[in-house]
């Protein structure tokens, strides 16, 4: 198997969703401020 399978893409879709859902949850309740203010936050949205 190689990275192109086709069957690993729901594997890397169901990777992408964890990302977004915790960006949400990192960034809940904070402004643009905040977020700028906080390395580890922007960090870990980042990657």
């Amino acid at each position: 198997m190689n990275r192109a399978d086709p069957l690993r893409i729901p594997d890397y879709l169901r990777h992408i969703l964890e990302a977004v859902n915790n960006i949400q949850v990192y960034t809940a309740g904070s402004d643009l401020a905040g977020f700028m203010a906080d390395r580890k936050t922007q960090d870990a949205v980042i990657r």
